[in-house]
């Protein structure tokens, strides 16, 4: 009995012993790029974002270099530039991804720097740069004339300045004028931003335009036709009191370029500008209370309908938003650009036959109007 209870035990010692053994340790596995970093276009000013996304055994380290040199502090799966300069163009960037596995270096993305975005919620240039073109035209997009003393107020829209030229109104028939315009509702997710385009007889233009000097406001296209005794205007506004202040002064075409130049060394932005009876140009300027110290260069140009277009594009060759377009067949017509003192880059413009030659992010500036012999022809005039 004894030997066969010390046979079980040992049976049983047996099995214990064979079920200690444990699987063979997993090598890691080293570290492969999933999504490369991309090229980045960022405006000046601004900071760029490039990431990376890799796999392999943890722990995964990064090293982020610009020009093959390693960037201070820059260990993580995204890295954020400072504010880019000019100089910072064509900069290139890779990532080394490591672990104790070994390593892998991403491919490279270049930083391509573009023109100065104007800040964000700052009405005064026109949309230009902003979320409300970024998709260009959307469903529901409409051209459609302001009559006499009508109004038209819509919100979640983005508005483009009035056609300027012949055929606005019969000559010397009193009110008998139409302002043809378009508009374009905000892209998806976009909303808070209110055009509104509205006409009145000459003497309430004083009142009225008080009227609209709202801190949440700026005047964004201006026609005074005092032949015809009534005036149009337009303004944008956001559902945000944002500390617009307006500025409503009448000066002589030949001191517009100086006027201009004070107003920039004041952080003031001419948004519209009008002829008037007496020849002098109404000009409308703005000041914002949430950048009350850029210094902007301003530019000025004349043109007539005909050669807007080339005066535009030479405006933006230098680096200017157009932030207003104002005049008629008979005084001519001024733009006005405006910039961040010292600014050279060029800005994308487009002068187009047709409202749908826009590009996307391009926001509408300027409609002048011309006759060649009979046929109507229009410059439409975007900028980026």
């Amino acid at each position: 009995m004894r030997i066969a209870f010390a046979t079980v035990m040992l049976a049983g010692a047996e099995l214990s012993i064979s079920g200690c053994g444990s699987a063979p340790a997993v090598p890691p596995t080293s570290p492969t790029i999933v999504t490369q970093p991309a090229s980045q276009s960022t405006p000046l000013g601004e900071s760029a974002t490039f990431t990376v996304v890799a796999s392999g055994s943890a722990l995964l380290t990064y090293q982020w270099n610009e020009g093959g040199s390693p960037l201070p502090g820059a260990t993580s799966a995204t890295y954020v530039t400072p504010a880019v300069q000019a100089s910072d163009s064509g900069s290139a960037f890779t990532v080394v991804v490591t672990n104790t596995a070994g390593s892998v270096t991403s491919k490279s993305a270049t930083l391509t720097v573009g023109p100065r975005s104007p800040k964000q919620g700052d009405l005064r240039f026109q949309q230009v740069d902003s979320p409300s073109w970024s998709d260009g035209l959307q469903p529901g997009a409409l051209a459609t004339n302001l009559l006499p003393f009508d109004q038209a107020v819509y919100t979640n829209y983005v508005g483009g300045p009035y056609q300027l030229g012949p055929g606005l109104c019969v000559q010397g028939s009193q009110y008998d004028c139409s302002w043809f315009y378009e508009a374009s509702p905000l892209p998806l997710g976009d909303t808070g931003l209110t055009f509104t385009y509205q006409s009145d007889d000459m003497e309430n233009l004083t009142s009225d335009l008080a009227g609209f000097s709202s801190p949440d406001s700026v005047v964004t296209t201006l026609d005074e036709e005092p032949a015809n005794d009534i005036f149009a205007v337009g303004y944008a506004s956001t559902t945000q009191t944002s500390g617009f202040a307006m500025t409503l002064s009448s000066v002589s075409a030949a001191d517009l370029q100086s006027f201009a130049t004070e107003l920039g060394t004041k952080s003031q932005v001419i948004t519209a500008l009008s002829f008037n009876a007496t020849g002098q140009l109404d000009v409308l300027s703005y000041s914002w209370q949430s950048d009350a110290s850029t210094v902007y260069d301003v530019q000025v140009a004349t043109a007539t309908a005909e050669t807007a277009g080339p005066a535009a594009q030479q405006l933006a060759a230098e680096g200017y938003i157009i932030t207003a377009f104002g005049g008629n067949t008979s005084d001519g017509f001024v733009f006005v650009g405006t910039k961040v003192q010292g600014d050279t880059m060029p800005r994308p413009l487009v002068v187009g036959p047709s409202f749908v030659s826009q590009g996307r992010g391009f926001a509408q500036v300027a409609l002048p109007f011309y006759f060649t012999g009979d046929q109507v022809e229009a410059n439409w005039i975007f900028e980026e």
